[in-house]
């Protein structure tokens, strides 16, 4: 469920949905799916910034979010769920 609404945040407003994502998830699960969510949405849009939005969360963030867009990765570029 987390996954799919950071998934259409992301297509409609990947900047919003990207920093309140960073400022208010904590849990390490939610916030993989969330950004997992948040990555294919973005990449559905269109709108570029995806590539340095990863990047930059994973140099200004702890552990438990860069874990997450690590996550992220491996899922998103073999397209798994």
């Amino acid at each position: 469920m987390v996954s799919a609404i950071a998934r259409c945040w992301g297509r409609q407003d990947p900047e919003a949905a990207s920093a309140a994502i960073l400022a208010t998830v904590k849990d390490s699960r939610l916030l993989t799916a969330s950004v997992l969510g948040l990555a294919r949405g973005w990449d559905e849009s269109g709108l570029p910034g995806l590539d340095a939005f990863l990047a930059r969360a994973t140099a200004e963030s702890g552990e438990a979010y860069a874990l997450a867009i690590d996550e992220t990765r491996k899922r998103f570029l073999v397209g798994g769920p």
